[in-house]
């Protein structure tokens, strides 16, 4: 039709809008709509041999050089969008690997807070401990019966604490050890 029609400048300008959207629409990789603009174009070259107006060289000439200077545009915007979404893929996997890494680093981070309070709460039941002498292992033994009575608990009585029975005895464990606390701040004659 773009042979038939070559006087008709508003066609010039919808098919240059066809093709130059085109490109920006299928996002072709840039070396397969290079191929595309070739093969295309050959096309055209091919149907303005056969039914093009030759009586006059110049519209000939004049309608190769719109459809090459379409196609052109059409290609830089095609290398504009890869080149894009390239930049867009190279980031997003630095990303997830600063999300992996920083992952790790939390993890660490955090076990080191989690020893640092069983320390902590170990270390007060070691002063609870020293205060009483009367109460020997008793610490311990009460840690352990906690355990034993936390793991008997059913699942859904723990559902809420967002752990399962294992974690949730070890916490229940580790937090009774703090059950004398109160004697630190009792007068050694009343104990």
């Amino acid at each position: 039709m773009l042979i038939l029609l070559p006087t008709n400048i508003t066609y010039y300008g919808g098919l240059f809008l066809v093709i130059y959207s085109g490109f920006f629409l299928v996002r072709l990789r840039f070396i397969y709509a290079v191929i595309a603009d070739w093969l295309i174009f050959i096309a055209f070259i091919t149907g303005l041999y056969f039914f093009g107006p030759f009586e006059d060289i110049a519209i000939s000439v004049g309608m190769s050089l719109f459809y090459i200077s379409s196609i052109l545009i059409g290609t830089f915007g095609s290398y504009s969008i890869e080149k894009y979404s390239r930049k867009n893929y190279i980031q997003n996997i630095r990303i997830a690997e600063d999300k992996s890494v920083l992952e790790e680093r939390v993890l660490a981070q955090t076990n080191e807070i989690v020893t640092a309070q069983l320390v902590t709460i170990f270390g007060l039941a070691k002063l609870v401990e020293s205060r009483d002498k009367e109460t020997g292992l008793h610490v311990e033994r009460v840690g352990k019966y906690c355990r034993l009575i936390a793991q008997a608990l059913p699942e859904n009585s723990i559902r809420e604490t967002n752990m399962d029975i294992e974690e949730f005895s070890n916490v229940i464990e580790f937090a009774s050890a703090l059950h004398d606390i109160g004697k630190v701040g009792i007068e050694d004659t009343i104990l």
